[in-house]
């Protein structure tokens, strides 16, 4: 999997136990309820602004 150059993203990472697993087997990248609640959507999205 390595050997093809994709970066992996593990989702749904709720504790710390399973980001140092993770961690431990070579994943860099996360997401999930350990690192932050779910965020309302108006709050994070912007509008595209035109000329």
């Amino acid at each position: 999997m390595w050997s093809m150059n994709f970066n992996i993203i593990a989702e749904g990472v709720e504790k710390e136990a399973t980001l140092t697993l993770l961690k431990s087997i070579g994943i860099e990248y996360f997401q999930g309820f350990y690192f932050s609640k779910p965020l309302r959507l108006e709050n994070e999205v912007y509008p595209l602004e035109f000329d």
